[in-house]
């Protein structure tokens, strides 16, 4: 499938507006494993890939230790687009660069890793959208009936009800960490 077959599909789709969303996505699961937010960042992924975060968080405590990420950099382009019977897939070559470092919990001080220099991981991406995605233009909480930006965090602020954006936008199946 090209992009203009998925444009025709999917109405909502921009390419450009895509790779936008797919960097600012990426980068924000990076900073939230650094700030131990995942849960802010949730609805961004599927549930296998934020068991997969939590797990490497939870490892990471075991050992006193909190990953960083540093200087986030990401550059992403489309290699491919298929589709099945419910979902649309995009797959993304990406180009991350950051500082990579492990910082103790009780202390902030330094553990191991480089500070220095970049680390420039190439990874490819999935990313999945339900086909009869509602409109991510205006949504009201199934909870309150309260409007909100589900690309804020996911949650209403209202109610605190947790939405899963993979009912309105593409969100991430897996990637590497």
């Amino acid at each position: 499938m090209t992009i203009s077959d998925l444009e025709k599909k999917d109405k909502n789709f921009s390419e450009d507006v895509f790779i936008s969303k797919a960097n600012s996505r990426i980068k924000k699961i990076y900073n939230a494993i650094t700030l131990n937010e995942v849960n802010s960042v949730k609805h961004f992924m599927s549930d296998d890939l934020f068991s997969k975060i939590e797990n490497m968080i939870d490892e990471l405590k075991k050992e006193n230790k909190t990953i960083v990420y540093d200087e986030v950099n990401i550059s992403s382009s489309i290699d491919s687009i298929n589709e099945d019977k419910n979902n649309f897939y995009i797959k993304v070559t990406s180009v991350t660069k950051f500082l990579k470092y492990f910082i103790s919990i009780d202390t902030n001080e330094f553990e191991s890793g480089d500070m220095d220099n970049r680390e420039t991981i190439n990874q490819s991406i999935v990313f999945f959208k339900k086909k009869d995605a509602k409109d991510l233009d205006v949504v009201s909480c199934f909870g309150c009936g309260a409007n909100f930006n589900i690309n804020a965090n996911g949650i209403c602020p209202h109610c605190g009800r947790v939405y899963d954006l993979y009912e309105f936008d593409y969100i991430i199946k897996d990637m590497e960490l």
